[in-house]
């Protein structure tokens, strides 16, 4: 898998700094506050941080294995990142809050979680963490859905 290491760690940094220079233009403080290049600059940075320790690991050995794993991996990550990009479209319709949480209903589940709950302390913990960190903590406004969540 040093070939599929190489070039996702690749792919990850450039994304990486794409959304990095993309967030300075947001504006990091607003009025006191973090604006909304806040959280896409911090998440680019550590983005870029496992980027590079990806490309540490996948250097010290020679190549070996196949790019793509198995066509049933492959199909699972399509799938796996077309939800993600639904995710990120369905915010403006039902709210970050609502959205999160139905990604993570479908989401922990399809990435091999069996215990009910798991799954449910997923779908209710990791919404709730973001609304508390982000709305409360830090006041930035989230989008909210038809429920005003």
């Amino acid at each position: 898998m040093k070939i599929a290491d190489r070039v996702g760690g690749i792919l990850l940094l450039g994304f990486a700094a794409y959304i990095f220079v993309n967030s300075i233009s947001l504006g990091y403080i607003t009025g006191g506050v973090p604006g909304a290049g806040f959280l896409p600059l911090w998440a680019s940075v550590i983005m870029g941080i496992a980027a590079v320790m990806i490309l540490v690991q996948a250097w010290k050995k020679p190549l070996s294995g196949p790019l793509i794993a198995t066509r049933a991996l492959l199909l699972r990550t399509v799938i796996f990142g077309a939800g993600i990009v639904v995710t990120v479209f369905a915010m403006s319709y039902l709210g970050m809050v609502a959205t999160v949480g139905l990604f993570m209903l479908f989401g922990v589940p399809f990435l091999g979680a069996r215990q009910p709950l798991k799954i449910a302390a997923a779908v209710i913990l990791v919404p709730l963490f973001v609304y508390v960190l982000f709305q409360l903590i830090l006041k930035v406004p989230l989008p909210v859905g038809p429920w005003r969540f």
